[in-house]
């Protein structure tokens, strides 16, 4: 699923690491940003067409961490780091300056209706018309009359500094990660590991930092590879 205002762009850094618009860490951090899966299929199927099918992946369960009821408590600790701009950064600049707890904008599918994420929806009305002004920059075509609106958990800037709070943290040596992502669809930071043994085991990091209820996601992703095509 792509959000609005996201470019379905995957740049490859370093091997088994997708690297696309997010944030720059250290070399002894493995974390980076998915703007859209799909893409990573494009890319290898332009390689070559003819090259065979991959096998089916496994399905992996996706564990959250401290699946629990609490407030949506924002970080508050000072973050010290390089981190480059990307549009989460814009989702929480709004987030911080309109009503109803902006969390970000989503499509269901591509071309579909657009949704619109507040933790507040008894001030859509107002969140409506702050928005409006703000996205046009973006996407003048962008209906927020006729957008829908879903309740969700953590508004945008909640979101981005506890993920640049996760980043700064010594949790990423030999953890196996092969991706991290702010994923609005599901109002949560999802963390992929390259296996289910990596996934439990960071998983159990996590949970030993006492990081707020319902923050957090980990699945399992395999380190992306590009089948080179014929001259």
């Amino acid at each position: 699923m792509c959000d609005f205002g996201h470019v379905c762009d995957v740049r490859l850094g370093s091997p088994g690491l997708i690297r696309t618009h997010t944030l720059v860490l250290p070399m002894t951090y493995v974390p980076s940003r998915i703007i859209c899966l799909c893409a990573i299929a494009v890319l290898a199927a332009c390689s070559d067409m003819t090259q065979p099918s991959a096998p089916a992946a496994t399905a992996y369960r996706v564990i959250p961490v401290n699946d629990c009821s609490g407030p949506a408590t924002s970080e508050s600790v000072a973050i010290t780091g390089t981190f480059g701009r990307t549009i989460d950064d814009d989702w929480a600049d709004i987030a911080r300056t309109i009503p109803g707890g902006f969390a970000g904008v989503v499509y269901a599918t591509a071309g579909g209706n657009p949704t619109i994420l507040l933790t507040d929806t008894t001030q859509a009305a107002s969140a409506r018309a702050a928005l409006k002004p703000l996205l046009a920059q973006m996407n003048p075509m962008f209906d927020v009359d006729g957008a829908a609106v879903r309740q969700a958990r953590w508004n945008a800037a909640q979101l981005l500094d506890w993920h640049h709070y996760l980043a700064v943290q010594p949790i990423w040596a030999g953890s196996n990660v092969t991706s991290t992502d702010i994923d609005e669809a599901a109002n949560r930071i999802r963390i992929n590991t390259a296996d289910s043994v990596s996934q439990a085991a960071f998983v159990s990091r996590l949970t030993s930092m006492n990081l707020p209820c319902a923050l957090v996601v980990v699945g399992v992703m395999a380190p992306a590879t590009i089948v080179p095509g014929r001259p």
